[in-house]
């Protein structure tokens, strides 16, 4: 009878135990007689200890004293307690949320005796419930205040649900839009392409969607919209959609405004470069006759007033040419369409070119030219030859003109780049005894039409382009310009071209060859010459008939295409802007002729602006000559395709320019130590009637001890102060005291 009594509580115990709830038995007194196995573990006792114990032996004392409240309650009134939540603590001092079930236990005859009690562990399910709850609570929150649109919609996209945001956006209430569809928010045009968007998400080709599209407000107003939306599916079906909508409204505004910007801006800059093609055109031409007739008739005029006046035409010509050069040049930098092509030069030539370049009117104004280049800079330099001389003329010619007496010094010198003797920076000064600059002032002169304050713009002229356009030449050629000056000292141009690359091979020999018109000689040639301003086929013809060369005329293409099948000339100057067919359309006609296309055409352009090449040869041309086109040039493009012969250039010396050495007796000394107060005299006043007392008195010198040198210099003079040639009467003045020693 024990044996089975033992037996039966194993096996009871053993239940009890592979039970995960917490279960335990009470007597009367509230004296735990047993626990299974998970109440003892999450106490830290053994199963065998809680006989005898208390709630006060096992729990603090505020839960000691609930629990004995609970079995008091149970033993009174006989009623089980149910679902009871409540925390209890574990050996760990952790708190578990448990559910607890209490009945009162009863012996055979129904009296009780004592409690039994199940707790089921909800800890971890409860924690689970309340992050569940919080999370929906972020999401309510997110979807509440999200500053995005957010809606959820089922297949048919009818609204399930909106945030306030999308309200606002549209101007609907949540109750309005519950009984409406995104196709009611859509604009008509735009819903084929949103259905074909969604179909896409619908079949899973995509996995969400993103798309900028217009929305109807309730006031029917539009919207513009970056809409993001994704589909949710229930095991492959899919059950809603979810969208987020942005409002980007002011953005494509804003876009738009931009885009308006740069239209008007691309409009501006094409108005402009119509303009400057335009001014280029209409001045070049001109120019062309102007400057071209002038060259003819410096060769037929031999009166000498007649002569200074063409000088004077011809001057004022070549200044107007560099001023629209310059302004060209500004543009096509500012326009970002200027490029540098760099070659391999030597600098030694560029630098000793200059020195050519200026040698006579450093001659005229009495000044010395100084020059100090690296003996060891390299002879094979990556440089843009056309524009570093371009920079370096600008520099050295306003040396010249704002300074009065002392010298002109052009120095170069080298710097590696420690050890690497593949790149340089190469340092290039032009220093100058002139007028000097303020302080105040050296930032302003590289500034576009600026010049120096209290400047004389008629003694030295200028547009206040030169200096701004080198300072952004030099810039494009990684390079550097600097200034040093002090007013009545001079001034120093410095400029710097960085990590300039020295070339492994020589630069190519350059041949150049004068092309003189009284030297130049064509074997019998016919040359059609097609444009439509008649000054210009008339100056060409008489340039051209003076080199044995035949030429007809054609007024626009039309006529050119005619002439070319009647004469088949051997060459064509085509002008490019001609009323009834242009240039570049009738030469495009004689290249896909084949009686004709062999013949070369050279345009005659008045557009030097860039592309312009790149487009000539495109349509066929040949070659090319801007306008004005200057007899030079002109030869140089014919010879390449007629053939020619020159004559030998006589050389010519002018007595003023010669060395005469003049055996000087004491009386002649004295004679001319007395001109000499008479020159300081004059040359302080600088007034006409002593100028040309003084040159009277002079010739009479001259005549008297036959002194050619003297003769010819006060016949000069004199002709000058008759022609009231005050540039020139300044540049004898300064040569007198070279003629005196």
């Amino acid at each position: 009878m024990n044996n089975a009594l033992e037996e039966s509580s194993a096996r009871l115990q053993a239940l009890l135990d592979s039970s995960p709830a917490f279960i335990y038995f009470k007597d009367c007194q509230s004296n735990y007689q047993t626990a299974n196995k998970a109440l003892a573990n999450l106490l830290g006792i053994e199963e065998n200890e809680f006989k005898g114990k208390t709630d006060y032996d096992l729990f603090p004392k505020k839960q000691a004293e609930f629990n004995q409240q609970c079995d008091q309650q149970i033993m009174d009134s006989g009623v089980p307690i149910h679902n009871l939540e409540e925390s209890i603590m574990g050996k760990d001092w952790n708190s578990r949320r448990v559910i607890t079930t209490k009945l009162p236990y009863r012996n055979a005859d129904g009296l009780i005796i004592g409690i039994v009690s199940t707790m089921k562990d909800i800890t971890n399910s409860q924690l689970a419930e309340e992050q569940l709850r919080a999370g929906e609570e972020r999401f309510r929150k997110i979807f509440e205040d999200a500053p995005l649109g957010i809606v959820i919609t089922d297949i048919e996209t009818s609204f399930i649900k909106v945030n306030p945001t999308f309200c606002q956006m549209l101007g609907y209430t949540e109750q309005e839009l519950m009984k409406m569809t995104i196709v009611d928010i859509i604009p008509p045009d735009e819903l084929l392409n949103n259905k074909e968007q969604m179909m896409k998400l619908f079949n899973r080709e995509v996995s969400s969607l993103q798309m900028e599209q217009q929305y109807f407000k309730k006031d029917g107003a539009l919207i513009w919209g970056n809409i993001t939306i994704s589909c949710f599916y229930d095991n492959e079906t899919p059950i809603y959609y979810l969208a987020m909508l942005e409002d980007i409204s002011k953005r494509k505004q804003i876009e738009s405004a931009l885009q308006k910007a740069k239209e008007d801006a691309d409009t501006a800059n094409r108005a402009k470069s119509e303009f400057l093609a335009n001014m280029s055109h209409e001045i070049r031409t001109p120019m062309n006759a102007v400057l071209g007739f002038s060259d003819l008739l410096s060769n037929m005029i031999t009166e000498r007033k007649q002569k200074s006046y063409l000088s004077s035409i011809q001057t004022a010509g070549k200044a107007l040419l560099t001023l629209i050069n310059d302004i060209l040049d500004l543009s096509k930098i500012e326009a970002g369409r200027l490029d540098i092509q760099y070659d391999v030069v030597n600098p030694e030539l560029i630098f000793t070119e200059l020195e050519q370049i200026f040698a006579l009117k450093i001659t005229e104004k009495g000044l010395k030219f100084k020059k100090a280049v690296d003996k060891t800079l390299p002879t094979a330099l990556k440089l843009d030859e056309t524009r570093l001389r371009q920079v370096l003329l600008n520099l050295i010619g306003n040396a010249i003109k704002f300074t009065e007496q002392g010298y002109i010094k052009l120095s170069v010198k080298k710097s590696y780049k420690e050890n690497d003797t593949s790149k340089l920076d190469l340092i290039i000064a032009v220093e100058d005894t002139g007028i000097g600059i303020p302080q105040n002032q050296q930032d302003k002169i590289f500034e576009a039409f600026q010049q120096q304050e209290g400047q004389s713009n008629r003694k030295y002229g200028g547009t206040g382009l030169g200096l701004a356009i080198s300072k952004r030449l030099v810039e494009m050629m990684n390079g550097s310009i600097f200034i040093k000056s002090q007013v009545g000292t001079g001034s120093i141009f410095e400029i710097t071209l960085r990590d300039v690359i020295v070339a492994v091979t020589a630069p190519p020999l350059k041949t150049d060859e004068c092309f003189e018109i009284k030297d130049f000689f064509f074997e019998p040639a016919k040359v059609l010459v097609v444009d439509d301003i008649e000054s210009n086929r008339d100056l060409i013809k008489a340039w051209l008939s003076q080199v044995n060369l035949e030429i007809f005329e054609a007024a626009d293409g039309l006529k050119c295409l005619e002439f070319t099948k009647e004469y088949l000339p051997d060459l064509i100057l085509m002008d490019i802007r001609m009323p009834v067919m242009d240039g570049y359309e009738a030469t495009l006609k004689l290249k896909q002729n084949t009686k004709t296309k062999h013949i070369p055409v050279i345009a005659l352009t008045a557009n030097v602006l860039s592309g312009i090449q790149s487009k000539l040869q495109a349509h066929g041309f040949d070659g090319y000559l801007y306008k004005p086109v200057a007899i030079p040039h002109l030869l140089s493009e014919l010879s390449k395709y007629l053939k020619h012969t020159t004559k030998p250039v006589e050389l010519v010396t002018d007595d003023i320019e010669n060395n005469i050495l003049l055996e000087k007796s004491p009386e002649l000394i004295e004679k001319l130590e007395k001109f000499r107060t008479i020159f300081n005299e004059v040359k302080e006043t600088l007034d006409i009637d002593d100028i040309k007392e003084f040159a009277e008195k002079l010739q009479h010198l001259g005549h008297e001890q036959n002194i050619s040198s003297i003769i010819h210099y006060s016949e000069k003079l004199g002709e000058f102060v008759a022609d009231f040639d005050i540039e020139h009467i300044e540049i004898m003045l300064n040569q007198f005291s070279e003629v005196l020693n």
